[in-house]
């Protein structure tokens, strides 16, 4: 039950982050920084994935 809550908190904060993301430009972000932002070390590897299929480019 607890993964499915993380997964559905990962889930919000993609979705905030496509939203935010109104401009088909495109944006960047370092690692460093995108790991800052996100607490969930166990899940990292999946959230920078998920960040580079919604058009994040990891620099």
């Amino acid at each position: 039950m607890a993964e499915r809550t993380t997964m559905d908190d990962i889930a919000h904060q993609l979705t905030r982050i496509a939203d935010a993301m109104q401009e088909p430009a495109g944006m960047q972000v370092s690692e460093q920084d995108a790991l800052t932002a996100w607490g969930l070390r166990v899940y990292e590897e999946d959230f920078l994935n998920a960040l580079e299929r919604l058009g994040v480019e990891i620099v």
